[in-house]
């Protein structure tokens, strides 16, 4: 839901395969942008930054994803078949015109 956090702003990077298998072996049980936000508030730690750990932790997920399923009823009284081989068997054979 884009815009629900007005202020928090996405921090992305590309990297390569082997630096991405390091950070997953790093990272135990943690999810990987949590360990990534650690790592980070480490490293801000280190160089004199003061940090809040509601700064670093993981931004409220309520209210996302897993929409509910919806259910469709099937009417199993009609004629209709569910695949293209059982409308071929049911439809009457016709014969093709070939065009030369």
């Amino acid at each position: 839901m884009l815009g629900a956090h007005t202020n928090q702003k996405l921090v992305g990077f590309w990297t390569g395969p082997e630096f991405l298998r390091k950070i997953d072996l790093a990272q135990a049980a943690t999810q990987r942008s949590q360990f990534i936000r650690d790592v980070i508030e480490e490293k801000l730690r280190a160089v004199g930054f003061e940090i809040s750990r509601e700064e670093v932790v993981t931004p409220d997920r309520a209210g996302k994803g897993n929409h509910p399923k919806v259910i469709y009823r099937l009417n199993l009284k009609s004629d209709s078949s569910f695949n293209e081989a059982s409308h071929a068997a049911a439809a009457p054979t016709s014969p093709v015109k070939k065009i030369n």
